[in-house]
């Protein structure tokens, strides 16, 4: 779990599954139910009735005053990274890899990959570049990349990172937000 603190506002965020928690219970993200757990990915579509979304430095309570850095087309794809407590507000990464916040409801679930898990997964990038694959002891240490739709087999979750296997034996973590099924 990570803990975030923002302007003296403190957001927690499960990535792989999904899960905010604000103070007093759980608030589920909208995912198909066809769709196994382990393959809801970060993705999200920029769907608003004004045509652009607002990408603002930091969520927008009524007692800050956040600036819009840049307007996000509509159906432009985004990644997501976290929640606030309320579930309002959530920070992601356009394409071009900047990141700022957005309103939440403006979001809507964008799945790729398959809808059942087998355990392979493949990567995903906003941009199609290359993931890197991490060492298992030290995630700062990079050990080798992944590119845009490698396979690879999962293994097991471990917080923010899938450890995984290459074609060529190679065992690594890779940030969970890449990986799709395969």
């Amino acid at each position: 779990m990570n803990v975030l603190k923002t302007n003296g506002k403190t957001l927690i965020a499960l990535l792989f599954s999904m899960v905010w928690w604000s103070s007093t219970q759980p608030v589920l993200a909208q995912f198909p139910s066809t769709i196994d757990p382990k393959c809801r990915t970060a993705f999200r579509i920029v769907a608003t009735q004004e045509g652009e979304l607002n990408l603002r430095d930091q969520p927008d309570y009524p007692s800050l005053s956040s600036a819009v850095i840049k307007r996000i087309p509509n159906g432009t794809e985004v990644v997501f990274n976290i929640s606030d407590r309320t579930g309002d507000w959530a920070e992601v990464k356009i394409p071009g890899g900047q990141t700022g916040w957005v309103a939440a409801r403006y979001l809507k679930y964008s799945h790729h990959g398959a809808t059942d898990f087998n355990g392979r997964m493949r990567i995903r990038t906003l941009d199609g570049g290359a993931v890197n694959l991490r060492d298992l002891d030290n995630s700062q240490a990079v050990i080798g990349t992944l590119p845009n739709n490698a396979t690879v087999e999962f293994q097991q979750l471990s917080g923010y990172y899938s450890i995984v296997a290459t074609p060529d034996g190679k065992v690594g973590q890779v940030d969970n937000r890449f990986l799709v099924c395969n």
